[in-house]
């Protein structure tokens, strides 16, 4: 009974400590329309030294489809240009995470979804 009692409340112990603390986790869905022949540029905002962008899902019918961050103003963008000849939607799904103090984790987590209509 001893043991079946520890074995219950070590368990619960692990399962407490392995939440996740997210303070803001949300999602954007956005429409952008472009041109086969464009490049679409999407502004992320700017980011701290620990904080970041990075596609979870990446377009299929791409060309580009890069994160990069401006180091002169820490900005982050997203880069898209179609396949040559490509018309249609693509889709692309990027994580990015804020708030980090430097000494604690983001906490301020968004996932944004581009369909880009190609035409």
């Amino acid at each position: 009974m001893k043991i079946a009692y520890l074995f219950f409340t070590i368990s619960i112990l692990l399962i407490s400590a392995c939440k996740r603390d997210i303070i803001n986790n949300e999602s954007d869905f956005l429409n952008q329309e472009i041109s086969n022949t464009d490049t679409l540029i999407y502004i992320l905002g700017s980011f701290g030294d620990e904080e970041g962008a990075w596609i979870v899902e990446q377009a299929k019918n791409y060309e580009i489809s890069e994160i990069a961050r401006d180091l002169n103003t820490s900005e982050i963008n997203y880069f898209y240009k179609a396949n040559y000849n490509f018309i249609g939607l693509d889709t692309v799904v990027i994580r990015s995470e804020r708030g980090s103090n430097g000494e604690s984790k983001n906490d301020d987590i968004i996932i944004t979804t581009l369909y880009i209509n190609v035409q």
